[in-house]
């Protein structure tokens, strides 16, 4: 992309980081951050207090708080009731949170569900079994009506729909999903890193630089499959898909490829999100502590270095930076309340702070 491209570019994201007005809403950066459940569970007004004040200094205007972390069932006990165990305290954040952070989107996640089980010997799966499918959709749905919220995330992380005749099954699924919400309801899926072959079916056009394309062979977790319909599924039925640019494995000592990933990632999000329709945004972790059984290494997988890996996508002299900055629609952080918990380190984790702080209020710095 030439200078004259990334200054418009810029404009463009000016414009969309300084909308106020309804009119505009649709131009609108998506500024999201994932919450802890507690939000949901437990009602204390000075904590939630604190938290808008977080959420207002980085300009978030959706926040995914998690639903019912306690609950690994593929379906509640009552599906009428959702994944909700405390209803009352969940709807007062919910209320406190909109009077404190005026226009603020609130989409309840459901962490890692389960896509099937086995049932009388047989693996029955969401795809394939309309009884689960339809008691999975309808608690998805009372979750988010108990609440009064403005959507669900669905959290997808299955290690069992790479094959190709599950396309139909999770597009209906996630068609049925959709309906149920309603028109003015929003559906929001997170997934994690695509795969080798998932770039591979957008290479012919993108262009990706063959050493950068090997590198994402290099992640250690791939749960969601290798099929590239299964994405074009998910980008075609819902409404925004966040790509979670993390717990991918990378060490320091291959700190380099990560930046790489993360620009390749942003280019194949925005490659489906312009051919399929959904928003697309870039997943990034804010932590400063290491977690090898999930692949999280904070010195390599910071705002820092994802910033530079999104640059990266967004300046690309290939013709991918155009396309990125036409197709990602904003940032989503994993998670800014980290910073009140227990093990946090506000010296070790003031960079990261202060490079999301410049991300978010700073339009050029986007």
């Amino acid at each position: 992309m030439n200078r004259a491209a990334v200054l418009s570019a810029a404009i463009v994201v000016v414009a969309a980081l300084a909308c106020d007005s309804a009119s505009c809403a649709e131009q609108q950066l998506i500024r999201a951050t994932w919450l802890h459940e507690r939000w949901l569970q437990t009602f204390d007004e000075s904590e939630v207090n604190k938290l808008c004040s977080v959420l207002n200094t980085y300009k978030i205007n959706t926040v995914y708080p998690r639903l019912a972390f306690g609950s690994k069932a593929l379906i509640p006990g009552r599906s009428e009731e959702g994944w909700v165990p405390n209803p009352d305290a969940g709807r007062q954040f919910i209320a406190v949170l909109r009077a404190r952070c005026p226009g603020i989107r609130i989409i309840p996640y459901r962490g890692v569900i389960k896509c099937g089980e086995v049932v009388d010997g047989r693996r029955q799966t969401l795809w394939n079994t309309p009884a689960l499918r339809s008691s999975s959709v309808n608690a998805l749905w009372a979750s988010m009506d108990v609440l009064g919220a403005d959507g669900i995330q669905y959290d997808l992380e299955c290690s069992d729909i790479d094959d190709l005749a599950v396309e139909q099954g999770v597009a209906g699924y996630f068609a049925a999903l959709k309906a149920k919400l309603g028109p003015n309801k929003i559906l929001s899926v997170a997934i994690p890193i695509l795969s080798q072959q998932v770039t591979d079916y957008a290479q012919p056009e993108l262009q990706i630089l063959p050493w950068t394309n090997a590198l994402l062979a290099a992640p250690a977790r791939d749960k969601l499959g290798r099929a590239p319909h299964v994405y074009r599924a998910l980008f075609s039925q819902s409404d925004e898909v966040a790509i979670m640019l993390y717990d991918t494995g990378v060490t320091e000592a291959q700190g380099l490829r990560f930046e790489a990933l993360v620009a390749a990632q942003c280019w194949a999000g925005a490659w489906f999100s312009r051919g399929y329709g959904a928003k697309f945004l870039p997943g990034i972790r804010l932590s400063v502590t290491n977690s090898k059984r999930y692949g999280h290494y904070h010195s390599v997988e910071n705002p820092i270095r994802s910033r530079r890996g999104i640059g990266a996508a967004l300046s690309s002299d290939l013709g991918n930076g155009e396309l990125a900055s036409s197709h990602i629609h904003g940032i989503a952080v994993f998670r800014l309340d980290v910073q009140f918990e227990q093990g946090w380190s506000a010296s070790a984790g003031q960079p990261y702070v202060d490079e999301l702080r410049d991300w978010f209020t700073d339009p050029p710095g986007f």
